[in-house]
């Protein structure tokens, strides 16, 4: 009897081990970081250096990311397990979306070149069991998905490049699931680059959804994506965050201006104390900026050698700072209006609204 529990004990071990993604013991880094309204921890949670396109937690706990070579990784448990999927694909997956803890989409870069039965086109890989198992399909006419969110398991809205006219980039939405896409009639610029920290162009709540056009355009839909009005805020974009279907901030690097009513009105904020390559706001009085310092450590360019945070707890009017000796930076999902998540390479920052 007593060898029966010991062989138990230890499959139990070697199960649990296996998911621990090859062993790797997720571990605390830095210091845990401390501004008014705001609470930071930061750990490394893969071995690998990888890449991250795209960050999705559906609530506190159930979290996916996405990168380079097809990643994938799963976890229930962010601060102890991430377990790897098989995604079926070679090349990067850059946006993900999940409507619940089992159904979910994601996209991946154009496929030219690659051998196997690759068409040269966009690929969508779709969950119905959390992620365990993946079907993949090609986008006909579509080169690139740069962002998407799904309402249902079949209703969605898009920002992407289609093969069209040298990769024009279009909205375009989907009653099918993601098999086929309808191009928008809506004047889009040419795509620009939102930088590492970024790939949000779409802002969904409640019935509200806001896609981030262009650097002075935005696009307001409040029936799914069915008719839409033109939002021209009186400053430039480079990030946005809505917090509700009415409130929202963009953000130049130097200022933030708030809207209260949808984008009809626009109230410049006081002037940031720093310029910031990413922000966000947990509600109307709550949210941060990263800054990030250069400097030459030795080579030919300056590199990052810090972060300092801003956090503001009076929507912006003043804001407090701390640098630390870390790289603060990825792409974020934010569950509740408390918690959110950065990640990036093989680093993640767990965010806490005190």
């Amino acid at each position: 009897m007593r060898n029966i529990w010991i062989l138990i004990v230890t499959i139990t071990l070697l199960l649990i081990c296996c998911e621990k993604e090859s062993y790797f013991q997720i571990e605390k880094i830095g210091e845990t970081i401390e501004l008014p309204g705001l609470h930071i921890e930061s750990y490394t949670y893969s071995a690998e250096k990888v890449k991250v396109s795209d960050v999705c937690f559906i609530n506190e706990s159930i979290g996916y990311i996405f990168g380079s070579d097809g990643m994938m990784k799963r976890t229930s448990h962010p601060k102890s397990i991430w377990t790897p999927m098989e995604s079926g694909v070679p090349t990067s997956i850059t946006t993900a979306s999940f409507i619940n803890s089992s159904v979910g989409f994601a996209s991946g870069e154009l496929m030219a070149g690659v051998g196997g039965n690759f068409n040269n086109s966009a690929n969508l890989l779709k969950t119905i069991n959390g992620g365990k198992n993946w079907t993949l399909e090609f986008i006909p006419e579509i080169a690139r998905i740069w962002d998407f969110y799904y309402f249902n398991k079949n209703d969605g809205i898009a920002y992407l490049m289609a093969m069209l006219n040298g990769g024009e980039t279009h909205i375009a939405k989907t009653n099918d699931g993601g098999s086929n896409w309808i191009l928008l009639d809506l004047p889009i610029p040419e795509f620009r680059y939102l930088g590492p920290e970024s790939t949000e162009r779409i802002f969904v709540k409640e019935d509200i959804c806001y896609i981030i056009a262009d650097e002075n355009l935005i696009y307001k839909s409040a029936d799914f994506g069915n008719s839409w009005d033109t939002i021209n805020p009186p400053t430039e974009i480079w990030r946005a965050c809505f917090i509700s279907k009415t409130t929202g901030f963009i953000t130049d690097r130097d200022n933030i201006s708030l809207t209260e009513d949808g984008g009809e009105n626009w109230i410049e904020l006081p002037d940031l104390p720093y310029s910031i390559s990413a922000f966000h706001f947990f509600d109307r009085m709550n949210g941060y900026g990263l800054h990030h310092r250069y400097a030459y450590v030795g080579g030919d360019f300056p590199e990052m050698v810090s972060t300092i945070l801003i956090s503001t707890t009076d929507g912006g009017q003043s804001w407090s700072e701390k640098e630390v000796d870390m790289i603060i930076r990825g792409k974020k999902s934010f569950p509740t209006e408390n918690l959110g998540y950065l990640i990036h390479y093989n680093e993640m920052f767990i965010f806490n609204r005190k």
